[in-house]
């Protein structure tokens, strides 16, 4: 490998790198913020619109459904209250993750650190993989820097993609179980 062209460029994409990385959690913090201020809004057009009506003026007035609208003023009464570290993970999570959080029921401590260490333990397994990948000296053999940032850059992906999925699946049995014991309530009164 030419050292003089990759240590060159490697200063330069490290810099770029950070921009982009701080550049993206920016969004997602300004899109909670903005997602604040909408249901925030929306709070103050219910009050206006008087009882029963609200439902017909979101629907003719805004560019999504009532259903949204209602998360919407959910985020804006309950992100606000959060402790600063869930505030924190909530601002790194797209609306539709945030808005399928604050759906679910509150869990307890235990559960809580529960997931708290699965996540830990799938940093900590790629961090490995990323440790080993570097100790097996492949970054030293390879000779064309753009293939060594290609596989690197598959590697977070494919990481990435597993997380989304694990989350997306916890919230969607989360849900399922709402579903499930709000079926059952509703059993339960028709029997009575």
């Amino acid at each position: 490998m030419n050292d003089d062209r990759g240590l060159a460029t490697l200063p330069a994409l490290a810099s770029q790198i950070a921009t982009e990385h701080a550049a993206a959690q920016s969004a997602y913090r300004q899109a909670v913020a903005h997602a604040i201020a909408v249901g925030r809004l929306l709070a103050t057009a219910k009050a206006e619109c008087g009882h029963g009506h609200f439902e017909n003026w979101v629907r003719d007035n805004c560019p999504f459904s009532p259903r949204t609208a209602r998360a919407y003023m959910q985020a804006a009464r309950q992100l606000p209250e959060l402790p600063d570290e869930k505030r924190q993970r909530v601002a790194e999570l797209p609306l539709r993750e945030v808005f399928a959080m604050l759906a679910q029921p509150e869990t307890d401590g235990d559960d809580d650190r529960a997931i708290a260490a699965r996540i830990q333990a799938a940093d900590d397994a790629v961090t490995a993989a990323m440790t080993a990948f570097e100790e097996s000296g492949f970054i030293e053999r390879c000779e064309d820097l753009g293939t060594l940032q290609r596989i690197i850059q598959e590697m977070e992906r494919a990481a990435m993609m597993f997380a989304r999925r694990r989350v997306r699946a916890e919230i969607e049995c989360g849900r399922l179980l709402r579903e499930l014991a709000l079926q059952e309530r509703e059993d339960a009164d028709a029997r009575r």
